[in-house]
């Protein structure tokens, strides 16, 4: 395994493919960006997550096409928590419900304390 800093840049970048491949001009955007200030992958998204959390647009972001139900075919597959199968309604769902999502994330944070 690469080391944390190379596997965490590598992450990084494929997050900004995978950003700009929902729309051409947001590629491009990305890419003038990351020139104009000389950044890798990482200091780029992390200005961006930043920028948008102080701003407040975490809670206004408007919702993709991409990320609405059945906008993309999806396979069943397993719940991070339960096990159970499940077919997920948007790209990226880990849990078969809101209760194991819940569930998870009270678990990590009595972990973290």
């Amino acid at each position: 395994m690469p080391t944390d800093d190379k596997w965490i840049e590598e992450c990084c970048e494929e997050v900004l493919k995978f950003t700009g491949s929902l729309a051409p001009e947001w590629a491009n955007r990305i890419a003038i960006a990351r020139s104009e200030r000389n950044w890798t992958s990482r200091q780029f998204l992390g200005a961006m997550i930043g920028w948008m959390l102080d701003n407040g647009y975490h809670l206004t972001a408007p919702q993709h096409p991409f990320f609405q139900p059945g906008a993309v075919p999806m396979v069943e597959k397993p719940c991070e928590l339960c096990g159970k199968l499940f077919k997920p309604i948007i790209p990226g769902q880990r849990f078969c419900s809101e209760t194991c999502g819940i569930s998870y994330l009270k678990k990590m944070e009595a972990k973290a304390a």
